[in-house]
């Protein structure tokens, strides 16, 4: 039988870089992306739709058997809490894997809240769907109460069982990448790899403080803002002009911006005191010495 594997993130903890520069190389398991698309499939008919769930499920059986390795690693940021999930919808895709992979371990990346809600707020800022201020973002974040680890970590060893569900923090990664990778290794049960590139700047990234002020500008002229032509004209001239002056600016010197003051951090990290010192106890790295608590 195959040992299966999910990586379930969580979102903005590093799940893009694990999947583009770590777990392709990744010694005596097999890196498979494909599936997500059955398994995305699968949690759309789940509990609607039996017939097809199981012809999905079929599907996903035959496609892991074909697979020439004993482990199987599956990774996606969204499997149990995409954006916009509420909490019987968390419960609902759990179900829902374990329907599929009744015997899979669970591998979850935890980040501190209020690096979460700051990086979600510079994603969405980014994509140009969100103009407000980081303040009412995070008033009004549709799943803040979510990001309760203890609570999750509970759901998951509730359906796959205490010993197969390991639980890692991302700030491990920032630290030293390559120690967070053997890390990852020890956790899942497999070889370490050799000559793999790991560096803290493809980590970190980001917007710089100029180009996220700019983006903010963009967003406030564009999102839902419809305009007569010579407005649009204007707007055009204007944010091309910012983005393009950003870009020497970065060139130059990379300003990081401060996009969360300190009360909301603060706030934001006492909300979730209980759940993080009660996960403390139940992974083996310090969480207080990280800042969780």
């Amino acid at each position: 039988m195959k040992e299966i594997i999910l990586h379930v993130g969580l979102r903005k903890t590093g799940s893009t870089y694990l999947q583009d520069k770590i777990f392709p190389f990744l010694k005596d398991i097999a890196f498979e992306e494909p599936i997500n698309r059955l398994i995305k499939q699968a949690f759309k008919e789940f509990d609607k739709n039996d017939e097809v769930f199981n012809g999905i499920k079929i599907e996903i059986n035959n496609t892991i058997n074909s697979i020439d390795s004993k482990k199987i690693l599956l990774s996606n940021e969204t499997f149990i809490l995409p954006q916009g999930c509420t909490n019987e919808e968390f419960h609902r895709r759990l179900s829902c894997l374990k329907e599929l992979f009744p015997k899979a371990s669970i591998l979850l990346v935890i980040r501190r809240q209020d690096k979460i809600f700051e990086s979600l707020y510079k994603h969405v800022i980014r994509k140009e769907i969100y103009s407000g201020s980081m303040a009412h973002f995070v008033e009004n974040i549709d799943n803040y109460k979510l990001f309760d680890y203890f609570k999750i970590m509970t759901a998951c060893k509730e359906k796959f069982g205490n010993d197969n569900v390991k639980c890692i923090p991302y700030e491990l990664l920032l630290q030293d990448p390559l120690d967070f990778v053997a890390n990852i290794c020890k956790l899942i049960g497999v070889g370490q790899p050799k000559n793999i590139e790991v560096s803290k700047e493809r980590v970190l990234g980001g917007l710089s403080s100029p180009k996220l002020k700019s983006k903010l500008v963009y967003n406030k002229l564009y999102v839902k803002n419809k305009a007569s032509l010579p407005f649009k004209l204007i707007r055009f001239l204007i944010t091309q002009f910012l983005f393009k002056s950003t870009y020497i600016i970065d060139f130059i010197y990379f300003i990081k911006p401060k996009v969360m003051d300190d009360l909301s951090r603060k706030t934001i990290m006492e909300n979730h005191k209980d759940s993080n010192e009660a996960i403390d106890k139940i992974i083996s790295y310090n969480l207080k010495k990280l800042g969780y608590h």
